[in-house]
């Protein structure tokens, strides 16, 4: 894939790497989900080095498939064959088979990986950080059949830059956003890129506040970007329009709390479910302009990571504390079943 020259600011040199993986032994040909396959949600166990799969039309565990130390991170290729688990202490990627729920095989990286997102065509891109007591290396790879493949390189616009979230749209661009550091330059901001992931090029690049975590609507109009703003001061949500590639200014930003762990969208681009790591509710947010909080959901501990059905019926919420993933219906709003999964639950993909 791609190569970003290594950018220094005065000592400190903080780049990430964002590698391509196809996974083809896992693809089937016609991009349909497995036939007389059940809807599974799969869930990355950070404490315990396990994923649990959850069989979502009985809302069991059937399975845990033993992964890396800490897995942090899991999507579902967009061929619903491949299972990426990002174990960040093994610095690994465990791809597992979602017809047999078996580990097919590990791909070791150069550094530890935070953030992983299906691409086409069982393509999976993810960021990794190659960390050392001095400086955080970065370079940005291809990883194929398991080989790592580096190719020609790209320049990366602005220095002490960490990446940590990616959102991948259905005709080849992949959002992410380069942060300054703090030990360089104190509210330096957030510089989004949108990389044409076919042809290796950045085609463009934007400066606001720091941001941590990108969501792309399901009509792929918009991204919603969740960062500070220039001076860290508040943390707000803003909307980044994918067609001229520039934050929508008129579009009234929403403060969130600094402890949001995630923000999940409704099938229908309408609503954001928000984590937060510090309180027992899931706050809704109306994603019309302004943004409003219209309602806020109910749970018994604080919800890290989340997912929703396909028909919107449903939130899947992972909970650290308690070890557990609750069912939400969204209607009544009430909590219709608790179920136990391994130690320290955090990241969740669904496989239709």
């Amino acid at each position: 894939m791609m190569r970003y020259n290594l950018a220094f600011c005065g000592f400190v040199l903080v780049i990430s790497i964002l590698f391509a993986i196809n996974c083809k032994q896992c693809s089937p040909t016609n991009g349909e989900p497995p036939p007389e396959q059940p809807a599974k949600l799969y869930v990355a166990n950070s404490g315990d080095g396990t994923v649990s799969v959850i069989d979502v039309s009985q809302n069991v565990v059937t399975k845990t498939i033993p992964v890396g130390q800490k897995p942090v991170a899991i999507a579902v290729s967009s061929e619903w064959k491949c299972a990426y688990v990002a174990n960040f202490l093994s610095k690994s990627i465990s791809v597992i088979d979602t017809e047999t729920d078996v580990v097919k095989t590990t791909i070791a990286l150069p550094g530890h990986p935070v953030y992983i997102v299906a691409g086409s065509d069982s393509m999976a891109y993810l960021i990794v950080d190659q960390d050392t007591t001095i400086t955080n290396d970065a370079y940005i790879g291809g990883l194929r059949h398991a080989q790592a493949v580096f190719a020609d390189s790209l320049y990366f616009p602005g220095a002490c830059s960490c990446l940590r979230s990616l959102a991948y749209s259905q005709s080849g661009l992949l959002y992410t956003a380069a942060n300054m550091d703090i030990v360089c330059d104190h509210g330096g901001g957030s510089r989004p890129f949108t990389v044409n992931t076919q042809t290796e090029k950045i085609i463009s690049h934007n400066t606001f506040g720091s941001s941590r975590i990108h969501k792309l609507s399901p009509d792929e109009k918009f991204l919603y970007i969740v960062g500070d703003n220039f001076w860290g001061e508040e943390e707000l949500i803003y909307t980044f329009d994918t067609e001229t590639r520039s934050l929508i200014l008129d579009r009234q930003d929403i403060e969130v709390e600094s402890s949001l762990t995630m923000i999940t969208l409704s099938p229908d681009g309408q609503e954001a479910y928000i984590g937060d790591a510090t309180t027992n509710h899931i706050p809704v947010l109306n994603l019309s302009s302004p943004f409003t909080i219209t309602d806020s959901l109910a749970v018994n501990s604080p919800a890290y990571d989340m997912v929703v059905t396909a028909d919107g019926k449903f939130i899947y919420a992972s909970h650290p504390i308690g070890n557990q993933v609750s069912v939400i219906n969204i209607k009544t709003k009430q909590v219709e079943k608790e179920i136990a999964v391994g130690f320290l639950p955090k990241a969740m993909a669904l496989r239709p």
